[in-house]
């Protein structure tokens, strides 16, 4: 309980309530949203760690920008007047998710082990750096299907090198090839 404690100091959580589907043994699912709307704020205690979400409106476009420079994940457009449709989606709403991009360079990887012994667990990302050198930021091992893992393994062997193109050390650098 102790480190339970120490976490919630350390990182606040905040639960976010965006729906009521039931309420004191009766369903909502088939209630109108804005009606789900007004009794989840009836009911809803506000408090440091709950909060409904904010409804926004505003056109598409404008909303999906404030929620980026917020640094939201996405949103979600919701249909005035639909239901809640259980277990099934529907086109009452729609997720608009952002999705960040950056340029990385493979500087190393991993060696693979279990079902990829024969490629490679992880690749090592860096960005390039004014004196040649990679500051390294992070590793990346999912989204690979086997016929690309088994392409990159065969690129990779032919750029093996016994010099680190990081600048200073890499953390869990065990079983690490360079490139």
């Amino acid at each position: 309980h102790r480190q339970v404690a120490q976490a919630e100091g350390t990182f606040p959580v905040v639960y976010f309530a965006f729906d009521l589907l039931h309420l004191d043994g009766f369903d909502l699912r088939g209630a109108t949203l804005e009606d789900r709307r007004v009794l989840l704020r009836q009911v809803l205690l506000p408090s440091a760690s709950v909060s409904p979400v904010e409804v926004i409106e505003a056109d598409p476009q404008t909303a999906f920008q404030v929620a980026v420079e917020l640094g939201f994940e996405g949103l979600v457009a919701k249909r005035r007047g639909s239901p809640y449709r259980s277990g099934r989606r529907s086109d009452s709403w729609l997720k608009l998710k952002h999705r960040e991009s950056d340029e990385f360079v493979v500087g190393g990887f991993t060696v693979g082990e279990g079902g990829r012994e024969s490629t490679f667990g992880g690749l090592l990302l860096g960005t390039p750096r004014d004196d040649g050198m990679l500051e390294f930021r992070g590793r990346v091992g999912s989204g690979f299907d086997d016929r690309r893992l088994g392409m990159l393994r065969s690129e990779l062997e032919s750029l093996v090198s016994d010099v680190s193109p990081f600048a200073g050390e890499i953390p869990d650098a065990a079983k690490t090839v360079f490139v």
